[in-house]
């Protein structure tokens, strides 16, 4: 069934201000400050997409209605992971997503994978062995699916440690020109600071809002999922 969106451009903004001596003896700033502040507007705005409440910020993709949560296994020890976590996980995604989902993990989850296997088979192969080599997975494959790790999923064992998303069913607005810089002297004027202003327009939600109904089966199927806490 087809539905109404309404996506609004929200600012994100970074101000950092600058003593005037730093500048003045330090000449490679004015080109290191900007390339920082992306970093830390690209780290917010992916924050955004995963997690935002949508107050001001994008709603994210594990923060709306379609998520799905996999729950331990019986009798499964607390701060474990077990295949059968993350062979439940895939098997909750859309069958168009086997192409295209992406697991993110926590840097506290990869002890755990190291050591997890079916039989004699790893299932986590590390930088490179895949068959994209390290270009096609930078981190590794997890069940033929590239692994991301990433702060922005929880700490191990607590819920959302281990996500597996695919965000082609995440809508993005951004405003073209992308991020914008100014610099004022104005502003701190009085106590001879610079002021370097970076501002950054985007919005996003969910192109569903509840999990998908499979055509047969009971188990509900999701873009987003994630493991609960064990």
């Amino acid at each position: 069934m087809l539905g109404l969106a309404t996506l609004r451009l929200k600012k994100l903004m970074a101000l950092v201000p600058t003593t005037d001596e730093l500048l003045d003896d330090a000449n490679a700033l004015t080109s290191y400050l900007p390339q920082k502040v992306a970093v830390s507007i690209r780290w917010k705005a992916n924050e955004s997409i995963l997690f935002g409440a949508g107050n001001g910020i994008p709603l994210g993709c594990m923060n709306g209605g379609a998520i799905v949560t996999v729950v331990k296994e019986s009798g499964q020890p607390t701060q474990t992971l077990v295949p059968q976590n993350l062979a439940k996980m895939i098997a909750r995604l859309p069958p168009g997503s086997f192409t295209n989902a992406v697991w993110i993990v926590n840097n506290d989850v990869l002890p755990a994978l190291f050591t997890l296997s079916l039989g004699n088979y790893p299932i986590y192969l590390p930088i490179g062995q895949s068959a994209g080599g390290i270009q096609g997975s930078p981190y590794g494959t997890l069940l033929g699916r590239p692994v991301f790790v990433s702060q922005h999923a929880n700490t191990f064992s607590s819920q959302g440690d281990v996500l597996l998303v695919d965000l082609s069913y995440y809508q993005t607005i951004t405003k073209a020109g992308g991020m914008q810089t100014a610099t004022s002297m104005h502003l701190y004027f009085d106590a001879d600071l610079t002021a370097f202003r970076t501002t950054f327009r985007m919005d996003g939600q969910s192109k569903i809002q509840n999990p998908i109904a499979p055509a047969k089966g009971a188990n509900a199927l999701s873009p987003y999922i994630q493991l609960g806490a064990r």
